[in-house]
């Protein structure tokens, strides 16, 4: 072996205990810092996305650029607030809802993390956490949902509860989900005066574009024996109207949080008897405490019953 041959073997050498130096040395350096707490809540980062990080383990996914926050004295939040404690650049993604909270977005996404921060640490609040997703049921995509077999025989015995009601038009039902084609034959009968809200648009145009809030909708408030589609639980029979359907959109795909907050809210605002959500959340998610208050709110101030799945995703979240 000449002295050319070993010189290179010497530097590949050389080059693998540096490379391996710098990893010992960094390594779990570079892993912390894919770990951010803000007000005593860990987010972690993975495959590109910030999750809730619980006891070594990933929750719930949450989404950076959008900040909940509440003032310790439950006070009015204004820009001069923001400006006071050193946060600019900064816009109202919400308006202030149950009696104290608000959703912040940074117009610089990537200094959310640094926004979030300085939130926290200010003293101005008591209450600062991203906002997070959580996950919609299951819904089967057939056409007439197995002959719908749950509502007659031994299960829910519907024939006999349509001779008491088939759904009555005074009684308003808040669908919280991903929206609704209320200009579907079997729906558009049953849809509140009002239509509802667009949370994620802001606007009263809660149309469904991915499907399962329209599944959904359909299963209290489709028109029964009226020969299309399916049967409702509550959707009047033949030409006579059923239950008042209350859309509120909150998420496409995934519902967001503080919008299913807000919705809630805004149902039991606008006399809606019942609330039904139809999604799932992590059950240690920071979030939690925000649809705490307005399940609290809705039940507490207004009287109204809300209804949640308990969770039919094969992977659903462990339920204590």
């Amino acid at each position: 072996m000449d002295a050319k041959t070993n010189k290179f073997i010497i530097c590949q050498i050389a080059l693998v205990a540096l490379f391996s130096i710098f990893a010992f040395c960094f390594g779990s350096a570079f892993s912390q810092e894919q770990i951010i707490q803000i007000h005593g809540i860990s987010y972690a980062l993975k495959n590109g996305r910030w999750y809730v990080y619980i006891h070594n383990e990933f929750g719930a996914e949450s989404i950076p650029n959008r900040i909940i926050v509440r003032r310790t004295d439950r006070g009015i939040l204004t820009d001069n607030d923001l400006k006071a404690i050193g946060v600019h650049d900064i816009r109202f993604a919400s308006p202030r809802f149950l009696e104290g909270y608000y959703v912040l977005s940074p117009l610089d996404s990537l200094r959310s993390f640094e926004v979030a921060q300085t939130l926290s640490l200010s003293g101005l609040f008591d209450y600062v956490v991203l906002d997070g997703y959580g996950k919609r049921g299951v819904t089967a995509n057939d056409q007439y949902f197995t002959q719908q077999w749950n509502l007659s025989g031994t299960k829910l015995r519907m024939e006999n509860a349509w001779d008491i009601t088939a759904g009555n038009p005074s009684v308003i039902l808040g669908i919280v989900d991903s929206g609704c084609d209320y200009g579907h034959p079997d729906l558009s009968g049953n849809i509140w005066s009002n239509i509802g809200w667009d949370f994620v648009d802001n606007d009263n145009s809660p149309i469904d574009s991915y499907g399962h809030g329209t599944n959904v909708t359909g299963i209290p408030g489709a028109r029964t024996n009226n020969s299309i589609g399916i049967a409702g639980i509550a959707g009047g029979w033949g030409n006579q109207a059923g239950v008042s359907l209350m859309i509120l959109k909150d998420g496409n795909q995934d519902p967001i949080i503080s919008l299913t907050a807000q919705a809630i809210e805004w149902a039991a605002d606008h006399d809606a008897k019942v609330i039904n959500i139809s999604s799932q959340f992590e059950p240690n998610d920071p979030d939690l405490e925000l649809l705490e208050a307005a399940v609290n709110y809705a039940v507490g101030s207004h009287d109204v019953v809300v209804v949640a799945i308990a969770g039919n995703h094969k992977d659903s979240y462990k339920n204590d």
